[in-house]
């Protein structure tokens, strides 16, 4: 279905102004408060932590104590991101603003691959509103102005589709080998930023290979995008695992750190369709997608091998989240995709309705577009006022971080108890670092000691990590608290 009605030149200028608009909210939504809303927290910590030390000090790991240094293989966010940060801080100078405007650019940089997507395959207007709908969605900025890694990956993911969609080109010879290259280099990528895209990128790419056989993919083109493929993936093990035992790996992205048994997980997941708008908001994009793919396929039409695999990315990724632990962010890059295809799945759907159904063709035509305009409106009132994002304009924790540090003596030697995020603002060396992710994931556990030999002077802490330190906390009383951060000097 593409966007016949709007071949008019004066409404494709109007969509194009309107483009444009859309791309200019989404670089003020991106930049406004950009060092502070969202807050910095633990996951974006050891990420930027990994950054820094490349960078100043060409070691992709994390420091646990003076001049010691452990891999970073447990970090579920790899070089694709950590990289550009690293670049950044190199050329720039090390702060949470120079790695959160490399954010800004992979978020500009995917809605952008997502609007090139869809206007290939569906046309200006479709991609007018698929845009439209993920520029409003507030989730794209609670997760993207983070340093974290669904944004790049879905950059990644996208850029991917986008050239695998132009091998599919009616003409042979049109086919550009650059093409399968930059498709599989993409795909790799992508995959090399976070397991959720190792894991369901290869099964989907595999999966749709075996669905679909696409002509377009037998003989050296295949092997020209497997080998570009995997080409990052290859780099993503000889960086990100350097020096980590197989076991470790596969324990850090593929176990069960916190035990949590996998029946009772699932049922407290399947529940959030009775708590969490998010859940239902993906389960109904879903539905309209599935409805669309399957009386399309049941009409014969024709469905773009990259919307495939699109689709069953979306679908995997819907259903592995109930066995996770359940925050938002897992089901996040499904969620998006399937968004980015609701307007085209809306409008095939209304035009199927109207020549099935035998309803009045112009009323059924003008229904997607109506719901789609109040869908965009509701989620822009939604970001502006009501979202993650928006509740934390007022934060000052990052230039509270940031003026507690400038006014620390050099000369003492610090502790950071569980909040990795806060040594991005420490510029001293002298430091310990204890970090717990789950009851089997501690890292630097081994230097919780020196607190017990008052060999550290201050501890930076949360009020609830400062709860789960058994021994030594009797030498050490509060100096200053801020935020949600605790700082005990030595008694």
């Amino acid at each position: 279905m593409r966007d016949n009605i709007f071949s008019n030149d004066t409404v494709k200028k109007g969509l194009i102004f309107l483009t444009a608009i859309l791309f200019l909210a989404a670089i003020f939504f991106s930049a406004y408060k950009l060092t502070e809303s969202p807050p910095v927290w633990m996951d974006e910590g050891v990420i930027i932590q990994t950054a820094k030390n490349l960078a100043e000090k060409a070691v992709y790991g994390l420091q646990v104590a003076p001049n010691k240094f452990v891999s970073s293989g447990f970090v579920t966010t790899s070089y694709p991101v950590i990289y550009p940060i690293a670049l950044s801080f190199k050329i720039f100078g090390v702060g949470i603003f120079q790695a959160r405007i490399v954010m800004v650019i992979f978020l500009l940089a995917f809605l952008l691959a997502a609007y090139l997507l869809i206007k290939k395959e569906y046309g200006l207007a479709v991609a007018f509103f698929s845009l439209a709908l993920i520029v409003s969605f507030a989730p794209v900025y609670g997760h993207g102005k983070n340093v974290l890694g669904e944004i790049p990956g879905l950059f990644l993911l996208l850029s991917s589709l986008l050239f695998i969609r132009k091998t599919e080109s009616e003409d042979l010879n049109h086919r550009k080998i650059i093409y399968y290259v930059a498709a599989g280099v993409f795909a790799g990528l992508a995959m090399a930023t976070k397991p959720v895209f190792l894991d369901l990128l290869s099964f989907s790419l595999i999966t749709g290979f075996l669905i679909a056989r696409p002509n377009n993919f037998f003989g050296k083109r295949f092997y020209v995008f497997a080998g570009m493929a995997i080409a990052p993936l290859l780099i993503f093990i000889l960086v990100h695992f350097s020096g980590d035992k197989f076991s470790s790996i596969v324990s850090n992205y593929y176990g069960n750190p916190d035990h949590h048994p996998l029946l009772p997980t699932i049922k407290e997941n399947s529940l959030k369709f009775f708590k969490e708008f998010q859940l239902v908001y993906f389960a109904l994009a879903l539905f309209a997608w599935s409805a669309s793919m399957y009386l399309r396929r049941t009409a014969k039409s024709k469905i773009s091998f990259a919307e495939i695999i699109a689709f069953i990315f979306s679908i995997a990724n819907f259903f592995a989240f109930f066995a996770t632990l359940g925050a938002n962010r897992y089901f996040f890059p499904g969620q998006i995709l399937s968004i980015v295809y609701l307007p085209p799945s809306l409008f095939y759907l209304c035009e199927s309705a109207s020549s099935r159904l035998k309803i009045n063709r112009r009323a059924i035509r003008f229904l997607p577009y109506l719901l789609l305009s109040i869908l965009i409106l509701f989620q822009f009132y939604q970001t502006i006022f009501h979202s993650w994002v928006a509740d934390n304009y007022g934060s000052k924790r990052s230039a509270d971080l940031k003026e507690f540090f400038s006014v620390l003596p050099a000369n003492k030697i610090v502790m950071f108890y569980d909040i990795p995020e806060a040594v991005l603002f420490y510029s001293g060396d002298d430091y310990y670092q204890y970090m717990r992710f789950a009851e089997s994931v501690q890292i630097g556990k081994e230097t919780v000691s020196e607190i017990k030999n008052k060999k550290v002077d201050e501890i930076i802490t949360s009020e609830k990590s400062w709860k789960t330190l058994k021994e030594g906390a009797d030498f050490y009383k509060l100096k200053k608290e801020f935020d949600k951060y605790q700082i005990f000097e030595k008694i």
